[in-house]
């Protein structure tokens, strides 16, 4: 059994047990680092990657069902020019750059200016007015209020095609 969890073998235990098989022999327990780079090189020799082998998994969470999903139907269509498959996965919303870029980008904001910054985006404004009066409690956010457009687009991406 394969089971993602992200290396928390007491959540496999637990799994193991609710599915009735937990005195089975454990052969291998391993854990290992969620590509989050976005899919580089698909294609070669004739081989083509999938799935966390060619970092097809979102950056923003971490989940890759959903790209696999997508790429899987996107390699059954050019099984016969996997070339084309490379092309249209990297033309693929679930290889956007913005991806990988807004992850990089979240990662180095502080938990005050991460909860500022989504305030920004899913709390309703009804006056342009509420959102320049926001604007202006947060001057430490203003610099970074060019990544709203970024950001925003990350999360539509995630939301569309899957966390």
């Amino acid at each position: 059994i394969n089971v993602g969890i992200e290396g928390n073998f007491a959540q496999l235990d637990a799994f193991l047990s609710h599915m009735g098989i937990s005195g089975c022999k454990i052969i291998k327990r391993e854990a290992g680092i969620i590509p989050a780079s976005g899919p580089q090189k698909l294609v070669q020799y004739n081989i083509a990657l999938i799935g966390d082998a060619a970092a097809m998994t979102n950056p923003l969470s971490g989940g890759g069902l959903t790209p696999i999903i997508y790429a899987s139907q996107m390699l059954a269509r050019h099984i016969r020019n996997l070339g084309d498959y490379e092309h249209e996965v990297k033309k693929h919303p679930i290889a956007a750059p913005v991806l990988v870029k807004m992850r990089h980008t979240l990662l180095e904001l502080s938990n005050k200016d991460v909860a500022i910054l989504l305030g920004f985006l899913t709390k309703p404004h009804r006056k342009k007015r509420d959102l320049l009066i926001r604007t202006i409690q947060y001057l430490s956010v203003l610099k970074k209020l060019k990544l709203l457009a970024n950001i925003y687009q990350a999360l539509r991406i995630s939301k569309t095609y899957g966390w």
